[in-house]
């Protein structure tokens, strides 16, 4: 079988790691690279400063920073978001802050200085994702782009659908002359078919509802562009109106 075709297949139907590379990148001799990731595109960002490798320090950091991080990688790629939640790891070495206005070509045009022990530690090392396509933006209509792999078809986005069960996934790629084309869309049947609670009172308990023909809990808080947003008062009564409990 020809290997184009076990590649496509592989894009169409998992959100794993591809191997492929695409030719538009080259990440060789690099001061930075991104570690921990689906792809060298995303990953816990790691410079090397005079021969010695460390990590980049959240306090302080911004997207202007990122950008800069980003075209370093390469000319041709941008920032579509960075991460200080420790998804990508615990990096080891010196910790290095940045302050760039975010039109510098490298991080060697920015004020830079290294954090002593008493200030950031590892566990606030940066994540970042970078994007080559121009068309791809963090926020879709099915939910958040959480990774981006390289393949020879182009660069593939995909993340969670932002309503129903985590396993369901949503795909995008980017082909090389710039199209932003739907691979894979599990987001549409996530319509709330019911909703109940569960305790030893009927007016009491746990929020579950139905999507398709799964029951599961409902979720007191979720988090979107590093903002926290909770169940309160208002949504709380709109509940207990859907299951005729207020």
């Amino acid at each position: 079988m020809d290997k184009g075709l076990v590649i496509l297949s592989y894009v169409f139907f998992t959100t794993g790691v591809v191997t492929a590379s695409y030719q538009g990148y080259n990440f060789t001799d690099k001061d930075i690279r991104l570690i921990g990731g689906y792809s060298a595109l995303e990953g816990r960002v790691e410079i090397r400063i005079h021969g010695v490798w460390g990590t980049m320090c959240s306090y302080g950091f911004d997207m202007n920073d990122a950008n800069v991080l980003c075209r370093m990688l390469h000319m041709d790629l941008r920032s579509l978001d960075y991460y200080i939640d420790g998804r990508y790891g615990v990096g080891r070495g010196p910790i290095f802050y940045l302050h760039c206005s975010g039109s510098e070509q490298s991080i060697n045009n920015c004020p830079r200085s290294q954090y002593n022990s008493s200030g950031c530690t590892h566990s606030n090392d940066i994540g970042l994702m970078c994007v080559g396509c121009q068309n791809a933006t963090l926020e879709t209509s099915h939910g958040l782009l959480e990774h981006v792999n390289i393949t020879n078809f182009g660069d593939v986005y995909s993340g969670s659908c932002i309503h129903g069960l985590s396993s369901q996934e949503f795909m995008f790629t980017c082909t090389p002359l710039g199209g932003w084309i739907e691979l894979i869309n599990q987001c549409t049947n996530t319509v709330v078919r019911n909703i109940r609670l569960t305790g030893d009172y009927y007016m009491e308990g746990f929020v579950e509802v139905s999507v398709g023909d799964t029951w599961l809990p409902l979720c007191g808080y979720t988090t979107i562009n590093r903002n926290i947003y909770y169940i309160d008062v208002s949504k709380a009564n709109i509940v207990c109106s859907m299951i005729g409990k207020r």
